[in-house]
């Protein structure tokens, strides 16, 4: 897949492209809709192209925490939208100036330079200064310059509308079920195994501590059920263990620092320098102040027991 960066207009190309624009955070189902639709206009010889954006606007020009943080952070996303047949990618740097940008330039200066056959947004979708632009006015300018609009309506699951702030919330709330129902996926982490302090293996329950690779958003302070890939040989999917996943900052050992550590059920071996992808299905409870080390082996030992008979084990 294709990644272009920009700052202003694209490069111009004559090779023809089916697009699709958003943020598309998560590539959840709404997105994926939306993808499905462009595919099916795709005609022999057209390429699958998204126009996306980074970082978000939202966290760009208002700092607003919220949306420092990613569904999918840049790498992660790529990775999900190639797995949805896009071929290539033109990532705008979001800035002020940027911001500035009217409906008129976007479309006539912008997208007039790509060999688009055809446009793919959600309904929803706001474009240009201010997002105080539609649906209707993109297709009217589209249409100025030959190029078809189709509005992919918004999808829902037994509420309002699928959207990457809801799921974003969700994720920092520990609902995984949700989250998950809404990715079409489990929600999963990646990044390297790094040296902690050794304390899971001294109490029986050796972990492999997470340092993630990207602005993940990161679950709420918790013990979660999940699961743990391994990364094989030369970047090859590897094998794929069940794993209690603690999410937060070890109070009963004074933790002070947030970390993700994932014990992996029926594992033995150093994983350390590895990379691997923790991948969340439900959270089991809070994280907890044990009064001493014996109550947090002991309610460990009882997570392990529940999580194994979650899991059919």
């Amino acid at each position: 897949m294709e990644i272009i960066q920009i700052q202003d207009a694209p490069p111009a190309n004559e090779e023809p492209i089916i697009l699709s624009i958003g943020k598309f955070d998560g590539v959840h189902l709404g997105h994926q809709s939306i993808l499905q639709q462009a595919g099916r206009l795709k005609q022999s010889g057209h390429s699958l192209a998204v126009m996306t954006f980074h970082p978000h606007p939202l966290w760009a020009l208002k700092r607003d925490e919220r949306y420092r943080k990613c569904v999918t952070p840049r790498e992660e996303k790529y990775r999900q939208l190639e797995r949805y047949g896009v071929n290539k990618v033109y990532e705008i740097e979001f800035t002020e100036k940027y911001a500035e940008t009217t409906p008129e330039t976007f479309v006539y200066e912008h997208l007039s330079l790509l060999n688009i056959k055809g446009i793919v947004v959600g309904e929803g979708f706001n474009f240009g200064k201010g997002r105080e632009s539609d649906t209707d006015l993109l297709t009217e300018l589209a249409a100025d310059i030959g190029i078809p609009v189709t509005i992919a309506p918004l999808m829902t699951i037994g509420g309002p509308k699928i959207s990457s702030t809801d799921i974003r919330a969700s994720i920092r709330e520990g609902k995984f079920e949700k989250v998950n129902t809404l990715l079409g996926r489990n929600y999963s982490v990646n990044g390297k195994v790094v040296q902690g302090d050794a304390l899971g293996r001294q109490l029986g329950f050796p972990t492999a501590n997470l340092e993630p690779d990207g602005d993940y958003e990161l679950p709420g302070s918790g013990v979660y059920l999940g699961s743990v890939e391994v990364e094989g040989e030369n970047h090859t999917a590897g094998e794929c263990w069940y794993a209690l996943i603690n999410a937060g900052y070890r109070p009963t050992v004074n933790g002070k620092d947030y970390l993700i550590e994932a014990y992996l059920l029926d594992f033995s071996g150093d994983l350390y320098g590895k990379s691997m992808k923790v991948s969340f299905i439900q959270k089991m409870r809070e994280e907890e102040n044990f009064a001493s080390l014996d109550e947090l082996v002991e309610q460990m030992n009882k997570d392990k027991a529940e999580a194994r008979l979650k899991l059919g084990l």
